[in-house]
């Protein structure tokens, strides 16, 4: 569930509804699942949840509430229930093409994403294969963003096309044996700086 407002302008209802379904559907549903798994001696618990980025265009405390709450759970479950035979982990997704949104909207949050496309249901649902075909990974908090949090990035430049120094670079001289040279040598004219605009970078995740 994901409600995005102003932290002063949640209302008691928007705390409710998005704690009752992230963090109260995760404990009553996984509650009875763990039991489950107990009386068969094994089990995997894979949760799905937001990928942690706070973004000033789209304040979203309860969902870092929740999202932080379910990070924690994975890890303090996967420790308690390890010997059991029992693992806990979870997949964190960027923007996820569903209909949720609308076809006409897909390029625009493509760009939240380094890679430049949205996140596919097949690649969240890799990862969860990966983790269940990983017997020893257990506490996982695992990213499929995109490279999202990796840093800043221009959206409208893909890596591979970014504009590159057209000015040949001057090895630096080597210094030793072939350091020492003639003081009447030629001098070198400085190379010229061109001035340059500076890309403008926006980095956004949801």
């Amino acid at each position: 569930m994901f409600v995005a407002n102003r932290f002063t302008q949640y209302t008691d209802e928007d705390y409710d509804l998005v704690t009752g379904v992230n963090l109260g559907g995760f404990f009553h549903i996984t509650r009875h699942a763990i039991e489950h798994m107990e009386r068969l001696g094994s089990g995997h618990v894979v949760t799905t949840t937001l990928a942690e980025h706070a973004d000033v265009k789209v304040p979203s405390v309860l969902a870092s509430l929740t999202n932080g709450g379910l990070a924690a759970v994975t890890k303090s479950l996967a420790t308690e229930y390890a010997a059991t035979g029992i693992r806990v982990n979870a997949v964190s997704p960027g923007v996820i093409k569903t209909p949720t949104h609308a076809p006409e909207t897909y390029d625009d949050l493509g760009t939240l994403h380094p890679i430049g496309r949205m996140v596919e249901t097949s690649d969240v649902v890799s990862a969860i294969m990966y983790l269940e075909s990983a017997p020893f990974v257990t506490g996982e908090f695992m990213a499929r963003h995109s490279g999202t949090l990796l840093g800043t990035w221009e959206p409208s430049t893909p890596p591979h096309a970014r504009p590159t120094s057209s000015s040949p670079t001057t090895p630096a001289e080597p210094a030793g044996r072939r350091g020492r040279r003639q003081e009447s040598r030629q001098k070198i004219e400085p190379a010229t700086h061109r001035h340059r605009k500076p890309l403008e970078t926006a980095a956004r995740a949801i």
